[in-house]
């Protein structure tokens, strides 16, 4: 017996809509359902990941920026403490994705504009 599933690409308002939904309920997790040093992997990983694709704009270099720094602090807490952690560096790839994928598909942007003595920091959304 043969099953075909056919599967539409989906569109890039479902795609915003779905990492909407991942960046509003993922802070909701209980810390018993994670532990409390996972979720800080996830977090600061989400903002590294999110600040990294708004300077560079692009995915891809924010992407390998965000590991590069989550691979880094766990070699330094393996040669400081002898605690390399495979579900930090996880939590730490979990939270890159999301938070380049918020900044890449959400349509926030930050910027920094200067009009003649005004220095303004500026944040557009674009659905």
């Amino acid at each position: 017996m043969n099953v075909i599933i056919l599967v539409e690409k989906p569109s890039m308002d479902t795609i915003k809509k779905m990492a909407l939904m991942v960046v509003v309920i993922l802070p909701t997790v209980s810390s018993s359902a994670m532990e409390n040093d996972k979720l800080k992997h996830l977090t600061t990983s989400g903002v590294i990941g999110f600040t990294a694709n708004e300077i560079f704009q692009n995915y891809e270099k924010a992407l390998a920026s965000c590991l590069f720094m989550g691979t880094a602090k766990e070699i330094y807490d393996e040669i400081d403490y002898r605690g390399f952690s495979g579900s930090d560096l996880a939590a730490d790839v979990l939270g890159c994705g999301i938070g380049v994928m918020s900044s890449e598909f959400l349509g926030l942007n930050f910027g920094y504009d200067e009009v003649g003595d005004i220095k303004m920091f500026t944040f557009n959304i674009d659905f």
